[in-house]
């Protein structure tokens, strides 16, 4: 894909998949504000969901691509009185 190379090379060469980027925040959080509840994150995007939870910097992370909204979510219809 032109152009990854180079913004790769801009960023440090620490580009990430947005749900491990997600998880490494989540569980930042967790060990951060020391939460008894946890940290939980989810990211509904168009081709997936992942749902990242962290309890005292215990990291779980799903992906799960049949749930994303791009190729099921349709326009709603607008409502015309008569």
């Amino acid at each position: 894909m032109g152009g990854v190379d180079q913004l790769n090379s801009l960023a440090g060469n620490t580009l990430m998949p947005t749900a491990y980027a997600e998880g490494r925040i989540i569980r930042f959080l967790s060990e951060v504000y020391d939460s008894s509840k946890g940290i939980l994150g989810v990211d509904l995007g168009a081709s997936a969901a992942s749902v990242a939870a962290s309890f005292g910097g215990e990291l779980t992370l799903g992906v799960y691509p049949q749930l994303g909204l791009g190729e099921v979510c349709q326009p709603a219809p607008f409502y015309q009185s008569e």
